[in-house]
Formats: C-alpha cells, structure tokens, sequence
C-alpha cells in the first residue's frame, strides 16, 4: 500500500512540475506589422480624444476622486516599450496616449473583451504595428511587450 501511494503522490509531482510556468514567460508572441500608412486605420476608432463636459472616459479612475465606480471588474493594461520610438497606444481602439522609447505605462480599463493596438509612426510615412490583440480580461493585468520585430503578450491573474 505505501509503494501505491508513493507512486501516487511522485506521479502528482511530476505532473505539477511540468505544468508549472515561468512568470516571466510570454503567453504568446505574434510578428509586427510593417509598412507605409494607407489612408484610416481599422483598429483605430478614436485617435485623440478632446475634453468635454459630456466626456466618458474608458479608464477607471478612483472612486474618491470623484468617478463611477467599475461594475464587472477591471483589468489592468500596461504597455512596455523595448524600441528606441515613441509609440501610440489604443485600449480598445481608442487613444490612451504615448509611450517613450524604453518606457512602459498602465491604465485601467473595465472587465471584459479588452484589444491593446500599439502604432510607432516615421517622419518618411512608415509605420510599425502590434497588434491588435483582443482577450478576456477581468481582474486580470494585460500587458504587451513592443520590439522592433515582434511582441510578446501576458494576461496574468492579479
């Protein structure tokens, strides 16, 4: 009975060990997309917002400082920029702003259907997309990794 149950309990291990991931591991990895700018954008639908009086924001903001409190969750996004450009960023298809070259930056957004799009744009009408990458995210963090030739995604539990 204990050789049974010794093989039980190392077949369980074995199987959690080879199951096991890595943190800093990709969740999956997609090429960038080149070329010059052809006229609108699909994966853009508002490319900078203005401010007004009637304006809906699709970030969360805090709940003491003065905003709607989320319903359904959150999802916390981040862009992390390994390029030596500035790049544009979309939460589901809208403006959220700019990254600097090797800098990174986060918003939070509502649970859900969430897309992250990333545009680096040049002086000579050339272009570099990431994206987009769409998932379902709730409580989650969401981030995307730009290089010069490929991206690298993560959802992880928070």
């Amino acid at each position: 009975m204990k050789k049974i149950a010794l093989f039980i309990l190392a077949a369980l291990m074995i199987t959690g060990v080879s199951f096991a991931q890595e943190k800093n591991e990709p969740t999956g990895s997609s090429d960038v997309t080149k070329g010059k700018s052809r006229g609108e954008d699909p994966n853009i639908k508002v490319a900078k917002r203005l401010n007004s009086a009637d304006m809906e924001t699709q970030a969360i903001q805090p709940v003491d400082k003065g905003a709607r409190a989320s319903r359904g969750g959150s999802c916390y996004v981040t862009f992390d920029n390994w390029t030596s450009w500035y790049i544009d960023c979309y939460v589901d298809g809208f403006y959220e702003g700019y990254i600097a070259p090797s800098g990174s930056g986060d918003i939070t957004v509502g649970g859900g259907n969430t897309c992250l799009y990333a545009v680096a744009e040049f002086d000579d009408g050339d272009q570099i997309s990431w994206g987009p990458k769409c998932l379902n995210c709730t409580n989650q963090e969401f981030e995307i990794e730009t290089y010069s030739d490929f991206y690298n995604w993560y959802l992880r539990d928070r």
